[in-house]
């Protein structure tokens, strides 16, 4: 029933799909979580959403931070087994990732930081570092960071669904906002140190 929905995957589906019981719930979207790491089509942002439906604040976004935690080790996981040939492979499909590459300035934390700002595909960052053989903790960390206002807003528009008018609904409007400015100014830097290195 899941891989026929999979190509048009909408939170109804997911909630419509998800056991009415508190545990079965949570057994479901940590499995969902762990499909999320090697999938590139499933959007996580639904996952965070449908943890805000489906639980109160704030296990809720403790669902969504373990969650996010077990998507981006699957997917380092997957890189690393896949080898230096997949890191080569992702580089030529997306072309934000050669970018971002051919700066190579600060740590691997600060380009795994900057993936994430930029909205480079979750799945393709994660199992770009595991297959280059980046430090697990400095990814994990720098994911975690680069992913912090997508988990916080997203689980808590979940729980603002139920309440528009609720202060959840608008913690989540403000945190949007926050990461199109956010996401913004990092690319404008990016393009700007692009063009002054071609130079």
């Amino acid at each position: 029933m899941f891989l026929k929905l999979h190509g048009h995957f909408t939170l109804d589906n997911l909630l419509a799909l998800s056991p009415i019981n508190k545990l079965g719930a949570l057994a479901f979207l940590v499995w969902l979580f762990l499909v999320k790491g090697g999938d590139f089509t499933l959007y996580i942002a639904l996952l965070y959403a449908a943890a805000g439906l489906l639980f109160p604040m704030p296990i809720a976004l403790l669902v969504s931070f373990c969650g996010t935690l077990i998507t981006l080790t699957s997917g380092y996981l997957i890189g690393r087994l896949s080898g230096r040939d997949i890191a080569l492979s992702l580089i030529s499909r997306y072309p934000k990732l050669e970018k971002v590459l051919e700066l190579k300035q600060g740590t691997d934390f600060t380009v795994i930081l900057l993936m994430r700002l930029v909205g480079i595909p979750m799945t393709v960052v994660s199992i770009y570092a595991g297959a280059a053989e980046i430090k697990y903790t400095n990814f994990v960390a720098a994911s975690i960071l680069g992913l912090l206002i997508d988990i916080v807003a997203f689980t808590t528009l979940g729980t603002g669904v139920k309440d528009p008018g609720s202060r959840y609904y608008f913690i989540f409007l403000g945190l949007k906002v926050c990461m199109v400015i956010a996401a913004f100014i990092v690319s404008a830097r990016l393009l700007k140190k692009h063009s002054n290195s071609s130079n």
